[in-house]
């Protein structure tokens, strides 16, 4: 029986093609509505994890990561500058940097890359796994 992360070969619970089948039914596939009680627990964890109180309103739920990177790009650095990533890294990660028209910085992740600085090229932004760190000197705002 293969067990690949994205390739099993197992039936859908009843439950579970039952609830697809309601909400194929809905004829519009738009917009999700996001309960209070899940906006909640994002101010919760925001506040426990980072001390950070969050308006409900500042949340925006974003249903793809390579969408929020993307985002992050455009909202965090201007076209024609760098941006590091550390490969190897999911493509589509790569993808997001080079259609924002910014450089990439590749730093690939080694024993010696860990040790060694970058250099600095104009301002550059730095994304590990998912999180966009500014390190540059003038933060944008």
């Amino acid at each position: 029986m293969p067990l690949w992360v994205a390739d099993m070969d197992l039936p859908t619970s009843h439950a579970i093609q039952e609830a697809l089948s309601k909400r194929i039914a809905h004829p519009i596939f738009g917009y999700h509505h996001y309960h209070a009680k899940y906006l909640q627990s994002i101010q919760h964890w925001m506040l426990q994890q980072h001390t950070w109180e969050v308006a409900i309103k500042e949340i925006s739920p974003i249903n793809s990561i390579v969408s929020a990177l993307m985002l992050a790009v455009e909202t965090f650095s201007d076209k024609g500058e760098g941006v590091l990533i550390q490969t190897p890294i999911y493509p589509p990660f790569m993808h997001a940097v080079k259609h924002q028209h910014r450089k990439i910085l590749d730093n690939t992740l080694t024993l010696k890359t860990l040790k060694k600085k970058p250099k600095r090229q104009n301002s550059f932004y730095f994304v590990l796994h998912t999180t966009l760190l500014d390190v540059s000197e003038n933060k944008k705002s």
